[in-house]
């Protein structure tokens, strides 16, 4: 399965309604997505990197409440409003595809398997502004599209890389990246 398709399933998990399965099945997602990048290279990586490189921070407790509190919130909203749900699934899959590209950069530089921490730490830094609604509606530069191929899923998958900061935000992992050698 090519990348974009598990960047995009990786992002229609919000739609799950159960408490924690989305979360566990976002993270099953990007798994694979990132075994998909390292094949594509004819890298192979280890589980370990897989898992520093998806879990989820912050303690189990933490995650426990967080996500029944953050399911029950958000269930009372999309009721109310249905565009939160969209923005997520947006916001889902734009993040998990910049991953993805970030992903594949630090294959390229050598910064994985031995730097997986360091590598976790700046996507997460970066990709905290990443929202290709809040971009668009702040008028903030969306940066140049991947290449996720043609037809319709290539094409969603390169335009919610775009708008969700594209080429900027992964100039900027980067850019940290190379901070911390």
């Amino acid at each position: 399965m090519r990348v974009v398709h598990w960047g995009i399933l990786a992002g229609l998990t919000p739609l799950i309604p159960l408490p924690l399965l989305d979360m566990w099945l976002s993270t099953r997602m990007r798994r694979q997505m990132y075994r998909a990048v390292a094949r594509e290279r004819g890298v192979e990586v280890d589980r370990d990197t897989l898992v520093r490189l998806t879990r989820r921070r912050g303690g189990l407790l933490s995650r426990l409440l967080g996500g029944v509190v953050g399911w029950i919130i958000r269930k009372i909203f999309r009721t109310i409003l249905y565009f939160f749900t969209v923005k997520d699934v947006f916001d889902e899959s734009a993040d998990a595809m910049l991953r993805a590209t970030m992903f594949e950069r630090a294959l390229e530089r050598g910064w994985l398997p031995t730097r997986a921490e360091d590598v976790r730490s700046a996507m997460d830094a970066v990709l905290a502004r990443c929202s290709p609604i809040e971009r668009i509606a702040t008028g903030q530069p969306s940066g140049t599209p991947a290449d996720f191929g043609g037809g319709l899923v290539g094409g969603l998958g390169s335009g919610l890389q775009r708008y969700g900061g594209g080429a900027i935000l992964v100039a900027e992992f980067e850019r940290r990246m190379t901070a911390t050698e």
